[in-house]
């Protein structure tokens, strides 16, 4: 399967995303994230963004690395499910 765009709506914002979204990319169009993960000993500064309930991952945590996965997760009666 090739996905080459995604159209999302976040923070009231519209935005369409590709593998050549870069970390600074998403931070210009939703402002600074809730919360910053996939910190380690090389990735200080994180290589997921996360942003309400929707993650970002990055392949590296420098400004200028893309975008590679968008994870987001929905519950469903008390459980929690990944969104297709």
């Amino acid at each position: 399967m090739k996905i080459e765009s995604v159209n999302i709506e976040l923070k009231s914002k519209k935005a369409k995303l590709s593998s050549s979204t870069s970390r600074i990319d998403l931070i210009n169009l939703f402002g600074e994230p809730d919360d910053i993960g996939g910190f380690s000993r090389k990735k200080k500064r994180g290589v997921i963004l996360k942003y309400n309930d929707t993650e970002f991952h990055f392949n590296g945590d420098k400004d200028n690395d893309l975008l590679f996965l968008i994870y987001r997760e929905r519950e469903i009666n008390g459980e929690y499910y990944p969104e297709i």
